[in-house]
């Protein structure tokens, strides 16, 4: 069944922190028990016969009856190695019973089943390593009768009251009034000094929409690049950078870097080669941190958090925005995991110094384009609507003319397109074509293009002069 999220923040005395944040801290020890445990298992799980064999297969094999029957056997496995959830939940008892003041069962057993979930990942996979290393920064019950409990304007964990801080007309209340509530979890969030403490609440069945967000008419092609937007509907034609509004922390961020690696050098000269690098895992020795450098590791981490949380906030505003154009909503999908990697062959140029092997890894991480498709496909689930995605083999919205009916390849370079006599920005009328799609979403409608293109173009030339007003960045090429 599905389930949605209510973050709120809590107003939580000192000694009230203390008690919640050594909570935390033996639920981390409690993991890292288990998983050290389970990691022994599965050493021994390895060491059947067949069993690499079978999660090798696995990851190769495509036909859902023989991945069914391969994970059948391999479940057999587990079963005889005791790495099934029941066991690995029985296992987990032994060691929350020395903290059970401070980690009830209900608890003890969610962090059993973060372990199963990683041990179900190893067996089939076989590129998966754990990681000892992972800090427990959520804890949470099965139920609100038992650990962490609510009573209506306050969490109640341990007996200790703490009052939520929302607004009376608030989302939350909207949903605490109209769904039923699963459970409750508290989550350790990175703070400018220290971390803090939150609480999300998991309600069952799907979201609310909230009453800000209206949903227009008509169709909107939407074409996103590694920084940009641009969408076509009906009424508006714009293209705009994502996140333009944001303070960028590059510098600060770069700096602190610099600094981190300083100090990480003049304390560990003994963990790098006379060339530089740093030596491999099992050269090493522990490495030596000293305080500043933990304070500025602290300040780095908020400063990423701070930077994601103001992009993600803007990011919704933008899609109901957004949503408010129409009420079909039309992309090209991308790989954004290929674009960020480096290219594998090595160039030169003319005077034969080699070209850099970077491609668009900065811009993504800036940006984020992934995050605001995967907002923009939740609040259209609100409304029942789908994100439809053309078939970017045969649809090629950089490439067609409609004017011609022809498929004319381009240089990324090339921002200005001629079509019919007319010069448009390249970005735009990729998402008038996909504005147009067809109902198979393989290809353009060409009918619809033509009826369109006058209106088009009329728009196309107020967003125009909108960006000759401005200043802009490079790829939009005005």
């Amino acid at each position: 069944m599905s389930s949605f999220v209510c973050e709120t923040h809590l107003n939580i005395r000192p000694y009230q922190y203390h008690v919640i944040n050594r909570s935390f801290k033996y639920a981390h020890i409690i993991y890292l028990r288990l998983l050290s445990l389970e990691k022994r298992k599965l050493d021994e799980f390895d060491k059947i016969d067949k069993v690499i064999e079978l999660r090798g297969k696995l990851k190769v094999v495509k036909d859902a009856k023989k991945k069914k029957a391969i994970q059948s056997v391999l479940s057999s496995f587990r079963k005889q190695c005791n790495l099934r959830r029941f066991d690995i939940i029985n296992d987990v008892k032994e060691f929350y019973k020395p903290y059970k003041e401070y980690i009830t069962s209900q608890m003890a057993q969610s962090i059993a089943k973060r372990v199963d979930a990683s041990v179900s990942d190893y067996v089939e996979n076989l590129d998966v390593e754990f990681n000892v290393n992972r800090i427990v920064r959520s804890i949470e019950s099965e139920s609100t009768t038992n650990g962490i409990k609510f009573d209506g304007s306050n969490v109640i964990f341990k007996d200790m009251l703490l009052p939520i801080k929302v607004r009376k007309d608030s989302y939350f209340h909207k949903a605490i009034a109209n769904c039923e509530l699963k459970y409750i979890r508290l989550v350790k969030r990175i703070g400018k000094t220290k971390p803090y403490i939150i609480a999300q609440f998991i309600f069952k069945g799907d979201a609310i929409a909230k009453s800000n967000i209206k949903v227009g008419n008509g169709d909107v092609g939407i074409d996103i690049g590694t920084s940009t937007i641009a969408y076509c509907s009906n009424d508006d034609v714009k293209i705009e950078e994502f996140s333009k509004e944001l303070v960028k922390t590059d510098e600060k961020i770069s700096l602190i870097n610099k600094q981190l690696d300083k100090i990480r050098r003049t304390n560990n000269p003994e963990n790098f080669n006379d060339n530089g690098t740093i030596k491999k895992k099992e050269e090493r020795v522990p490495w030596k941190r000293t305080n500043h450098y933990k304070k500025l590791l602290q300040k780095l981490r908020y400063l990423k958090v701070k930077f994601t949380n103001q992009r993600k906030n803007l990011y919704e505003h933008q899609v109901n925005d957004l949503i408010s154009k129409g009420n079909r909503f039309i992309i090209e999908p991308m790989d954004y995991a290929k674009l960020a990697k480096k290219e594998k062959e090595t160039k030169k140029d003319e005077n034969g110094r080699f070209l850099d092997k970077s491609r668009y890894g900065k811009s993504l991480l800036n940006h984020a384009p992934s995050t605001f498709i995967g907002i923009l496909e939740r609040k259209l689930g609100y409304f029942n609507i789908a994100l439809e995605k053309v078939n970017s083999t045969t649809f090629k919205a950089s490439q067609y003319d409609h004017v011609k009916d022809e498929y004319i390849k381009c240089d990324l370079d090339v921002r200005i397109k001629d079509i019919g006599g007319h010069k448009v920005q390249r970005d735009l009328y990729s998402a008038f074509l996909l504005m147009n799609a067809a109902d198979d979403l393989k290809e353009t409608d060409k009918q619809k293009c033509s009826e369109r293109f006058e209106k088009f173009l009329s728009l196309h030339e107020i967003e125009i002069q909108r960006l000759q007003s401005q200043k802009n960045i490079s790829c939009i090429g005005i």
